[in-house]
């Protein structure tokens, strides 16, 4: 290495051995970057190229755009950031990205003991460093960083309190366990810093403890915004540490609640055109007071777990795309704090609303334990126009009793004899069905958790005869009946290893577009049409599997029971307006 810089050297004094220009050897360096180098920590990663010689190193050292991503996470593994002097590497790469926007991202919560900036050594330098150029900020998460660090004293920094962040485009904020000033207690969330942010297009705020009224400023105009109020209950919990703080919180600490955010929600209600929002706990009643609230341009939403029940405060007119997700399991391993909510019975009130969703195209359920199929036929007969459809309960807990069953395959499946058959989702072109995974298995008297032998062969025929009944374009009444044109479901587990490939291609959730436009009926190849065959040649009845006694009769009774109530709450509140008036 030493000759090899002695030799460049001596050609930069001697003129004999021209180096390449700028431009063309920064393109080389932005391929020969290593691996690791997008998402690595500021001052982990060495640039192997900057060590050759001085114009390499200056070369490398003058190109914005290697510098402006810029990367703070605490740990104890070798990646994370150096301990005590990361700051000076935030500081260090400030400076070399020139006047690029910069890419934020700074994960403290692998010190979650910190609760104020000087539980941090190295964080005021690097801090001070980023917020001098605050109006180069492009994009930015923050998560578990102190309160006090959104406190800006007027000669805190080179500009002026109130910080500008004209480029801003997407803040993602998750706070801490508890802010050290608060004790327990509920806290301001200081959206107030990011003011004058008016480009600013997505954002996303979670909070693993309950705070104070969540404001945004008048200032902002949100495309997408997304609330995490805690993290996910059950097992799903686990799948999303990644990206949720979700620290140890006492036992006596209260859940987390989305109705802080509820203000916030309504009142960029005008302008959103994506929603996102997640919640552990909701409790219905507390919603029964509040209207509906018209989101006029809202286009996709996804509801998480008891998040669900929200949605019943909804309208919706414009709404293309909706995915409600609520934990089905039953594990006592991860969080499973009281369930309150009917995600498909709220998310029903919200498509059979006057005005309803005429417009939904694509629609993802997966519904938690022990839902009703009424309420999810509900939802179906109420999305006419819908073209993609996944209902996925492969990881629910709820065998015998789970909501996707024979009787739900029977009513997706088109008899010529049966008007409501026909009428249901004619437009459906994509569908995939997750089962419970016992639902998709054998088991004898001994293997099965209820005791009771079972075979899936009947519902694996059911959803063979539902795809023939769907095979073919038709017209009903007037109503042209679409084909369906892809389909994905588990790989079952069928006694005799009896096995054939599904008739359609595999169905990915937003991702099988280009089949919306196909015309012309599918074509299933000779090994699909072998087994439909067999299939219909076999005579056997589906026998249902053991279940409480009059569950669903039970079901029943008790849904009517809620809608008494809600109708003679709703008649009081009527009667009050009334009164007053």
């Amino acid at each position: 290495m030493q000759q090899t810089n002695g030799d460049v050297e001596m050609g930069d004094q001697t003129g004999q051995h021209p180096e390449l220009p700028a431009d063309i050897l920064g393109e080389i360096f932005t391929l020969a970057l290593p691996e690791e180098w997008e998402e690595h920590c500021a001052g982990r990663v060495r640039l192997p190229f900057a060590q050759v010689c001085r114009f390499w190193r200056a070369t490398a050292l003058g190109m914005s755009t290697l510098w402006n991503r810029i990367v703070v996470r605490l740990g104890d593994d070798d990646e994370a950031s150096p301990p005590n002097i990361w700051g000076h590497a935030v500081a260090a790469y400030v400076e070399r990205s020139g006047d690029a926007n910069l890419h934020i991202i700074i994960d403290l919560s692998a010190r979650d003991t910190g609760r104020v900036t000087d539980d941090f050594p190295s964080f005021d330098y690097g801090w001070q460093a980023l917020c001098n150029h605050s109006h180069r900020w492009e994009t930015v998460k923050l998560n578990a960083v102190p309160l006090d660090a959104f406190v800006v004293p007027p000669d805190a920094f080179d500009t002026v309190a109130q910080l500008p962040f004209s480029t801003l485009t997407s803040l993602t904020w998750h706070f801490a366990a508890r802010p050290a000033t608060s004790g327990n207690g509920a806290y301001d969330i200081p959206t107030t810093f990011f003011a004058h942010a008016p480009l600013l297009q997505c954002v996303e705020i979670g909070y693993v403890t309950r705070p104070l009224i969540l404001q945004l400023p008048h200032t902002w105009r949100p495309r997408r915004l997304s609330i995490w109020a805690g993290g996910r209950r059950g097992r799903t919990a686990a799948g999303q540490l990644g990206r949720v703080y979700s620290p140890v919180l006492p036992d006596d600490a209260p859940y987390p609640s989305i109705y802080a955010s509820m203000p916030a929600l309504f009142g960029a209600s005008p302008w959103l055109q994506e929603l996102e929002l997640s919640a552990a706990v909701v409790d219905p009643s507390a919603l029964l007071d509040d209207r509906p609230t018209t989101f006029p341009a809202l286009t996709w939403l996804r509801l998480l777990d008891d998040a669900c029940e929200v949605s019943r405060m909804f309208v919706a007119p414009q709404l293309q795309q909706a995915i409600l997700e609520a934990d089905g399991s039953d594990d006592p391993t991860y969080w499973n704090p009281p369930v309150h909510s009917h995600p498909l019975k709220a998310f029903a009130s919200l498509l059979t609303r006057p005005g309803g969703c005429t417009q939904l195209r694509s629609l993802y359920l997966s519904p938690q334990r022990f839902e009703r199929v009424r309420h999810l036929l509900t939802c179906l007969e109420s999305v006419p126009a819908l073209e993609e459809l996944v209902i996925d309960t492969a990881d629910n807990d709820d065998y015998p009793r789970g909501i996707l069953r024979f009787e739900v395959v029977q009513a997706l499946t088109r008899r010529a004899d049966d008007d409501r058959s026909m009428a249901l989702l004619p437009s459906l072109t994509l569908l995939t069905l997750e089962f419970e995974m016992c639902m998709i298995m054998p088991f004898s008297a001994d293997d099965s958790p209820e005791g009771v032998a079972y075979s899936p062969l009947p519902l694996y025929r059911a959803v063979w005869r539902m795809l023939a009944s769907r095979r073919m374009r038709r017209v009903h009444h007037g109503v042209a009946l679409r084909p369906l044109r892809a389909f994905s479901t588990n790989s079952w587990h069928l006694p005799g290893d009896r096995c054939a490939p599904w008739p359609l291609p595999s169905h990915a959730f937003g991702q099988m577009q280009s089949l919306l436009t196909a015309t012309g009926d599918p074509v299933w190849p000779d090994a699909a049409d072998a087994e439909l065959a067999k299939i219909l040649n076999e005579t056997d009845e589906y026998v249902g599997i053991p279940m409480e006694p009059d569950f669903e009769d039970t079901d029943a009774e008790e849904d009517d029971e809620e809608e008494e109530e809600e109708e003679e709450e709703e008649e009081e509140e009527e009667e009050e307006e009334e009164d007053s008036e």
